[in-house]
Protein backbone atom coordinates (compact mmCIF):
# COMPACT_ATOMS: atom_id res chain seq x y z
CA UNK A 1 0.00 0.00 0.00
CA UNK A 2 2.93 2.31 0.63
CA UNK A 3 4.65 1.58 -2.64
CA UNK A 4 1.27 2.71 -4.69
CA UNK A 5 0.80 5.71 -2.06
CA UNK A 6 4.25 7.40 -2.74
CA UNK A 7 5.54 5.39 -5.87
CA UNK A 8 4.35 6.22 -9.25
CA UNK A 9 4.23 3.49 -11.86
CA UNK A 10 6.08 3.33 -15.38
CA UNK A 11 3.89 5.05 -17.98
CA UNK A 12 4.02 2.47 -20.93
CA UNK A 13 3.03 4.92 -24.26
CA UNK A 14 -0.71 4.26 -25.59
CA UNK A 15 -2.88 5.35 -28.07
CA UNK A 16 -5.96 6.84 -27.23
CA UNK A 17 -8.11 5.12 -30.20
CA UNK A 18 -6.71 1.22 -28.72
CA UNK A 19 -10.40 -0.36 -27.91
CA UNK A 20 -8.52 -2.45 -24.98
CA UNK A 21 -8.61 0.71 -23.21
CA UNK A 22 -11.44 2.74 -23.64
CA UNK A 23 -13.97 0.77 -21.40
CA UNK A 24 -15.84 3.02 -19.32
CA UNK A 25 -14.28 3.65 -15.37
CA UNK A 26 -16.35 1.50 -12.65
CA UNK A 27 -17.01 4.07 -10.17
CA UNK A 28 -18.76 0.92 -8.05
CA UNK A 29 -16.46 -2.68 -7.48
CA UNK A 30 -18.54 -5.56 -7.39
CA UNK A 31 -15.61 -6.05 -4.93
CA UNK A 32 -14.09 -3.15 -3.59
CA UNK A 33 -10.89 -3.27 -2.08
CA UNK A 34 -12.52 -2.48 1.64
CA UNK A 35 -14.92 -5.92 0.93
CA UNK A 36 -11.83 -7.44 -0.71
CA UNK A 37 -9.86 -7.05 2.97
CA UNK A 38 -12.82 -8.32 4.81
CA UNK A 39 -13.38 -11.74 2.62
CA UNK A 40 -9.18 -11.92 2.07
CA UNK A 41 -8.21 -10.50 5.80
CA UNK A 42 -10.43 -10.35 8.39
CA UNK A 43 -12.96 -13.66 7.81
CA UNK A 44 -9.72 -16.09 7.42
CA UNK A 45 -8.37 -14.32 10.12
CA UNK A 46 -11.79 -15.12 12.60
CA UNK A 47 -11.85 -18.51 11.27
CA UNK A 48 -8.06 -19.38 12.14
CA UNK A 49 -9.01 -17.97 15.59
CA UNK A 50 -12.26 -20.25 16.33
CA UNK A 51 -10.50 -22.95 15.17
CA UNK A 52 -7.20 -22.24 17.15
CA UNK A 53 -9.63 -22.00 20.11
CA UNK A 54 -11.83 -25.03 19.56
CA UNK A 55 -8.87 -27.33 18.96
CA UNK A 56 -7.77 -25.97 22.22
CA UNK A 57 -4.48 -25.11 20.51
CA UNK A 58 -1.33 -24.26 22.53
CA UNK A 59 0.13 -20.53 22.52
CA UNK A 60 2.86 -21.24 20.04
CA UNK A 61 0.60 -22.87 17.94
CA UNK A 62 -1.89 -19.42 18.10
CA UNK A 63 1.58 -17.45 17.75
CA UNK A 64 2.78 -19.00 14.77
CA UNK A 65 -0.67 -19.12 12.83
CA UNK A 66 -1.11 -15.53 13.11
CA UNK A 67 2.38 -14.73 11.73
CA UNK A 68 2.42 -17.24 9.26
CA UNK A 69 -0.81 -15.91 8.19
CA UNK A 70 0.68 -11.98 8.27
CA UNK A 71 3.41 -12.48 6.77
CA UNK A 72 1.60 -14.33 3.55
CA UNK A 73 -0.76 -11.22 3.03
CA UNK A 74 1.85 -8.72 3.42
CA UNK A 75 4.32 -10.30 1.00
CA UNK A 76 1.99 -10.83 -1.53
CA UNK A 77 0.66 -7.38 -1.15
CA UNK A 78 4.54 -6.15 -1.49
CA UNK A 79 5.71 -8.08 -4.51
CA UNK A 80 2.09 -7.39 -6.07
CA UNK A 81 2.64 -3.72 -6.03
CA UNK A 82 6.26 -3.93 -7.29
CA UNK A 83 5.42 -5.99 -9.59
CA UNK A 84 2.47 -3.56 -10.82
CA UNK A 85 4.58 -0.15 -10.89
CA UNK A 86 7.52 -1.95 -12.38
CA UNK A 87 5.46 -3.11 -15.69
CA UNK A 88 3.20 -0.25 -15.61
CA UNK A 89 0.67 -2.23 -17.87
CA UNK A 90 -2.89 0.37 -18.91
CA UNK A 91 -5.55 -0.70 -17.31
CA UNK A 92 -8.80 -1.25 -19.58
CA UNK A 93 -10.51 2.13 -18.42
CA UNK A 94 -6.97 4.44 -19.61
CA UNK A 95 -8.91 6.57 -21.33
CA UNK A 96 -11.06 7.70 -19.12
CA UNK A 97 -9.16 7.71 -16.72
CA UNK A 98 -6.23 9.77 -18.53
CA UNK A 99 -9.16 12.44 -20.11
CA UNK A 100 -6.43 13.38 -23.23
CA UNK A 101 -6.80 16.93 -24.24
CA UNK A 102 -8.63 18.17 -27.26
CA UNK A 103 -6.75 17.11 -30.39
CA UNK A 104 -4.60 14.50 -29.19
CA UNK A 105 -3.54 12.43 -32.33
CA UNK A 106 -5.43 9.32 -32.32
CA UNK A 107 -2.51 7.06 -34.08
CA UNK A 108 0.40 8.32 -32.79
CA UNK A 109 2.04 6.80 -29.50
CA UNK A 110 1.48 9.02 -26.81
CA UNK A 111 2.56 9.20 -23.04
CA UNK A 112 0.98 10.59 -19.96
CA UNK A 113 1.36 13.70 -20.96
CA UNK A 114 -1.53 14.52 -23.04
CA UNK A 115 -3.97 13.28 -19.84
CA UNK A 116 -5.98 15.89 -18.09
CA UNK A 117 -7.26 14.27 -15.06
CA UNK A 118 -6.05 15.99 -11.80
CA UNK A 119 -6.63 13.43 -9.57
CA UNK A 120 -3.33 11.65 -8.93
CA UNK A 121 -3.85 8.55 -7.24
CA UNK A 122 -6.85 7.64 -10.09
CA UNK A 123 -4.73 8.65 -13.06
CA UNK A 124 -1.56 6.99 -12.38
CA UNK A 125 -3.66 3.87 -10.92
CA UNK A 126 -4.52 3.63 -14.28
CA UNK A 127 -1.10 2.05 -15.51
CA UNK A 128 -1.58 -0.51 -12.56
CA UNK A 129 -3.26 -3.43 -14.15
CA UNK A 130 -0.66 -6.26 -13.76
CA UNK A 131 -0.62 -8.29 -11.99
CA UNK A 132 -4.10 -8.00 -10.40
CA UNK A 133 -4.00 -7.06 -6.45
CA UNK A 134 -7.77 -8.30 -6.00
CA UNK A 135 -6.92 -11.47 -6.96
CA UNK A 136 -3.20 -12.13 -5.07
CA UNK A 137 -4.81 -10.75 -1.94
CA UNK A 138 -7.97 -12.82 -2.05
CA UNK A 139 -5.97 -16.10 -3.18
CA UNK A 140 -2.56 -15.10 -0.48
CA UNK A 141 -6.00 -14.71 2.66
CA UNK A 142 -8.57 -17.25 1.11
CA UNK A 143 -5.27 -19.88 -0.09
CA UNK A 144 -3.76 -19.81 3.25
CA UNK A 145 -7.03 -21.14 4.98
CA UNK A 146 -7.75 -23.49 2.44
CA UNK A 147 -4.18 -24.98 2.93
CA UNK A 148 -4.34 -24.75 7.03
CA UNK A 149 -7.31 -27.06 6.60
CA UNK A 150 -5.78 -29.19 4.85
CA UNK A 151 -3.11 -29.76 7.13
CA UNK A 152 -5.72 -29.85 10.01
CA UNK A 153 -7.27 -32.39 8.25
CA UNK A 154 -4.64 -34.49 7.01
CA UNK A 155 -5.93 -34.10 3.67
CA UNK A 156 -2.65 -35.19 1.80
CA UNK A 157 -2.00 -38.23 4.60
CA UNK A 158 -4.08 -41.11 2.98
CA UNK A 159 -3.20 -43.16 6.13
CA UNK A 160 -4.69 -40.85 8.54
CA UNK A 161 -8.25 -40.41 6.16
CA UNK A 162 -6.85 -38.05 3.83
CA UNK A 163 -9.11 -40.07 1.29
CA UNK A 164 -12.05 -38.42 2.82
CA UNK A 165 -13.97 -36.28 -0.02
CA UNK A 166 -15.40 -34.01 2.76
CA UNK A 167 -12.26 -33.07 4.06
CA UNK A 168 -10.90 -32.16 0.34
CA UNK A 169 -14.56 -30.22 -0.43
CA UNK A 170 -13.78 -28.18 3.34
CA UNK A 171 -10.64 -27.33 1.83
CA UNK A 172 -11.85 -26.13 -1.31
CA UNK A 173 -14.44 -24.02 -0.07
CA UNK A 174 -11.94 -20.85 0.28
CA UNK A 175 -10.55 -21.20 -3.11
CA UNK A 176 -13.94 -20.94 -4.38
CA UNK A 177 -14.37 -17.85 -2.60
CA UNK A 178 -10.90 -16.78 -3.60
CA UNK A 179 -12.08 -17.56 -7.43
CA UNK A 180 -15.20 -15.57 -7.22
CA UNK A 181 -13.80 -12.65 -6.33
CA UNK A 182 -11.18 -12.87 -9.03
CA UNK A 183 -13.71 -13.40 -11.29
CA UNK A 184 -15.41 -10.00 -10.71
CA UNK A 185 -12.91 -8.33 -12.55
CA UNK A 186 -13.44 -10.26 -15.50
CA UNK A 187 -17.11 -8.98 -15.06
CA UNK A 188 -15.60 -5.64 -15.05
CA UNK A 189 -13.67 -6.72 -18.26
CA UNK A 190 -10.47 -6.33 -16.41
CA UNK A 191 -8.31 -9.19 -17.69
CA UNK A 192 -7.45 -12.41 -18.33
CA UNK A 193 -3.69 -12.37 -17.98
CA UNK A 194 -4.01 -10.23 -14.98
CA UNK A 195 -6.19 -12.21 -12.85
CA UNK A 196 -4.02 -15.20 -13.00
CA UNK A 197 -1.11 -13.25 -12.45
CA UNK A 198 -2.75 -12.46 -9.31
CA UNK A 199 -3.56 -16.02 -8.30
CA UNK A 200 -0.14 -16.99 -8.99
CA UNK A 201 1.37 -14.61 -7.13
CA UNK A 202 -0.60 -14.92 -4.00
CA UNK A 203 -0.69 -18.88 -4.15
CA UNK A 204 2.68 -19.45 -4.43
CA UNK A 205 3.51 -16.63 -1.54
CA UNK A 206 0.88 -19.04 0.72
CA UNK A 207 2.45 -22.39 -0.06
CA UNK A 208 5.83 -20.92 0.75
CA UNK A 209 4.76 -19.64 4.34
CA UNK A 210 2.22 -22.71 4.87
CA UNK A 211 5.44 -24.99 3.93
CA UNK A 212 7.57 -23.12 7.05
CA UNK A 213 4.50 -24.08 9.62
Amino acid sequence: MAIIAFVEPFHRMFFVNDLHIMFPHAEVERVSVQWNFIYALFIPLGVLIAWNFVTRASVHKHEVTYLCFGIALVMTSFITDVVKNAVGRPRPDLVARCKPEPGTPADVLVSISVCTETAHHLLHDGWRSFPSGHSSFSFAGLGFLSLFFAGQLHVFRHESGGRDLSRALVCLVPLLGAALIAISSHIRTLGRSRRLGGRAYGTRRTVRVNDQM
